[in-house]
């Protein structure tokens, strides 16, 4: 992947059993440099990187995802380790409410400063559960729902 060109993304971009989006495609060769460059840094596999960074900084996750990663930012970085199968919580609008109902955050978490309020929140969420981060993002976007 790291070797994809131009002509392989074009390629791709006819494949109608795929996501076509010439953006997005073009982000596979970074992306897969980057996996490399952790791999190397780390002396271990990007599966084992993944799942030795600490929940509790699961934020920390997010930001190097952002920063040293292609597309990754946003939300992105979360629902990309969602589907690693690293446990991780979602900001969803649901959850975003739920916690400017509990007096966490005031508004939409862009800061460095508030995405450490909600990771602490979680934290001692967990700790006080034991239950997984993504289990405790549920709760609280499906706390907020006047249907629940």
């Amino acid at each position: 992947m790291v070797l994809l060109g131009p002509e392989q993304i074009e390629g791709y971009m006819k494949n109608s059993n795929i996501i076509r989006h010439y953006t997005k495609l073009q982000t596979i060769p970074l992306n897969a440099r980057f996996i490399l460059e952790i791999c190397e840094e780390r002396g271990c596999s990007f599966g084992e990187f993944i799942a030795d960074w600490p929940g509790s900084n699961i934020i920390g996750l997010w930001c190097l995802l952002a920063k040293r990663g292609a597309r990754l930012g946003g939300r992105s970085a979360a629902g990309f380790l969602r589907l690693a199968g690293k446990d991780t919580f979602l900001l969803t609008s649901d959850v975003v409410a739920r916690l400017k109902v509990e007096g966490v955050i005031d508004h939409e978490p862009a800061s460095q400063r508030d995405l450490q309020a909600v990771q602490d929140i979680f934290n001692q969420l967990q700790q006080n559960s034991g239950r997984p981060l993504c289990q405790l993002s549920a709760m609280l976007s499906l706390s907020i729902h006047p249907r629940f």
